[in-house]
């Protein structure tokens, strides 16, 4: 039976990672403070107009803008700081300063048209404005007063985090600061940090280093192409030379401090077959690769390229959502639900699946089997008819022995959770999923062991430590694949645990950090059998206080739901009978 408690205390352990994690989970900018003078700095527009500071002394303020591509938090605040640019015309006006690295020109042209920016825009090659502003991330922003005194350096506002967002923006930090000068007060906060990417300089190399790309380039293959890949929902790219020197800096940043690869199991449990963490030698190696300059090195010959469309291999069935679907720039958009037809003839096994979602706007999907085509998509409670794909996951495999069966006929339900990236999109269709399908019926039938909470799930308002059970009794010896955890942005760690027939407790999974934007399905390299008899449990613990940065309204009574303002929780355990 699903047990409710409120834990007092969590393992010292535990809180060191989750402390230690947040107070490092983003660079702290020590950038142009309030008061520092800027120097009165001449600049080329896009178009080719000549222009300096000092022609925006008869404003009360100027705001300076720093932009770059390919950075997934500097794409979302691009419709906010339009508006404000908006909003603000005449009054105070907005300069804009691109400081991205790959394609500067076509790159700025494409961010000036596409948000509309009106201001003066250049691009800053030589870095002259960012280092005297001292900026350090893509998404600062800096206003000045007529003497070029600094007023105020940060964030436009607190909603978008590294790795998290909050559900709403809270403060305004822009805004705020913009409207204290208009009507004449003092700035409310002089400072704010600014998540973002960290701003790559030509900086000399700090080490000597033989490495050039070649040598390192399997490491990103392996440990990070899996993510930055261009198809899921990372921030930006990681799958050329140029992309990747265009981020050296916040690569290396994210590899010293341990954040990269995003690999939260505790080592106690596994071995996994999918494990792309990081051992120390590797990321020693890629460290000095960066910190050596990121050298290029001669040309490479016979690179092996990826063709296939699936990372899987060729797909013998690919299902793709029936209609297209405009994804708005800016906002929280409503889950998508689409029914599908089913091709299929005649039932298949299926031994592989792989979802593709809409490149970077997708926060997870999900196929399944509909029972009623025209009754409802909640399909939790389906065993073993759904497919999904979440931030950062891959193909599915049920083994070489193992399968789901895809009946003939039958509808399928698409639910897809879309988030806005700062452009208006258009899916095209382009979300799908592909089916490998077994020559012959596999020994055994793959099944899905779910433990749900649905109405017993509730929140109390400001419980820090709030911890659910349930479990489920294994009536037959049980041959584990995998276990995958779905919860939201409450959730904070998470235990799953066998007790054998003996008595003997044993640790099969454990996340001492919960991140709703990195959500796998952790497949055994060694599955292991558990015996009748036995007694699968899990715990997880949620964090609805103040203090959980990413939690939408700490003072709120949270029950089980759909929406990202609610919870969820689900445990996943996926194997077949022996």
């Amino acid at each position: 039976m699903p047990v409710l408690s409120l834990q007092k205390t969590l393992p010292v352990k535990i809180l060191s990672f989750i402390l230690i994690s947040w107070l490092c989970w983003w660079p702290t900018a020590s950038q142009a403070t309030n008061g520092t003078v800027i120097n009165d700095l001449r600049y080329q527009t896009l178009e080719g107009k000549l222009g300096r500071l000092s022609d925006f002394k008869k404003y009360p303020a100027l705001t300076i803008v720093v932009r770059a591509g390919n950075c997934g938090i500097a794409e979302k605040l691009g419709p906010r700081i339009a508006q404000l640019e908006k909003d603000y015309r005449g009054k105070i006006p907005f300069l804009f300063v691109y400081a991205g690295k790959l394609d500067m020109t076509t790159a700025a042209k494409k961010d000036k048209k596409d948000f509309g920016f009106q201001g003066d825009y250049f691009i800053d090659d030589e870095a002259i404005f960012i280092d005297a502003l001292n900026a350090k991330t893509t998404t600062q922003v800096f206003v000045l007063d007529p003497e070029r005194h600094v007023l105020y350096s940060g964030a436009v506002d607190d909603q978008f985090l590294l790795f998290k967002s909050k559900e709403h923006v809270m403060q305004n930090h822009l805004r705020n600061t913009l409207e204290a000068i208009t009507l004449g007060r003092p700035v409310p906060n002089k400072t704010t940090d600014a998540p973002g990417c960290l701003l790559t300089r030509k900086s000399a190399a700090d080490r000597e280093t033989n490495l050039v790309f070649k040598d390192v380039r399997g490491l990103f293959e392996t440990k990070c192409q899996n993510c930055h890949d261009g198809k899921g929902s990372s921030a930006f790219r990681l799958t050329s030379y140029d992309e990747i020197a265009a981020q050296k800096d916040m690569v290396l940043y994210v590899l010293k401090k341990k954040m990269m690869p995003p690999w939260f199991v505790d080592p106690s449990t596994g071995p996994w077959r999918n494990n792309f963490s990081m051992d120390e030698g590797d990321r020693a190696k890629l460290v000095e690769w960066l910190e050596g300059g990121a050298i290029k090195g001669p040309p490479e010959k016979n690179v092996k390229k990826f063709v296939s469309e699936f990372a899987m291999g060729p797909a013998d069935l690919v299902i793709r959502i029936p209609k297209k679907v405009s994804i708005p720039a800016d906002g929280q958009i409503p889950l998508q639900y689409f029914t599908i037809k089913n091709p299929l003839k005649e039932g298949r096994w299926i031994s592989a699946y792989e979802i593709i979602p809409k490149a970077g706007s997708v926060h997870h999907v999900a196929f399944y089997e509909l029972e009623d085509p025209k009754g409802s998509h909640d399909f939790s409670k389906n065993s073993n008819t759904e497919f999904i794909w979440g931030a950062g996951g891959g193909p599915m495999f049920f083994g070489d022995d193992g399968g789901v069966y895809l009946k003939p006929g039958v509808t399928l339900g698409a639910e897809v959770h879309y988030h806005a990236t700062g452009r208006a999109l258009v899916d095209n269709r382009e979300t799908r999923i592909g089916f490998r399908f077994h020559k012959k019926k596999p020994l055994h039938e793959t099944k899905y062991i779910k433990l749900m909470h649905s109405g017993e799930l509730t929140l109390p308002p400001g419980a820090a430590n709030v911890k659910l059970t349930d479990t489920y009794p294994i009536t037959e010896n049980f041959k584990l694949l995998g276990v995958a955890v779905h919860l939201h942005q409450r959730g904070k760690t998470v235990d799953m645990r066998v007790l054998s027939p003996e008595g003997v407790d044993k640790d099969l999974f454990k996340l001492n950090y919960y991140n709703e934007h990195f959500q796998y399905f952790y497949r055994y390299a060694e599955p292991p059998v558990l015996k009748a008899g036995s007694k699968l449990s899990c715990d997880v613990v949620y964090d609805n206080s103040a203090a959980n940065p990413y939690n939408p309204d700490p003072t709120a009574t949270v029950t089980w739901g759909l929406s990202s303002t609610d919870e969820m929780f689900k445990c996943i355990f996926m194997g077949y009978a022996e």
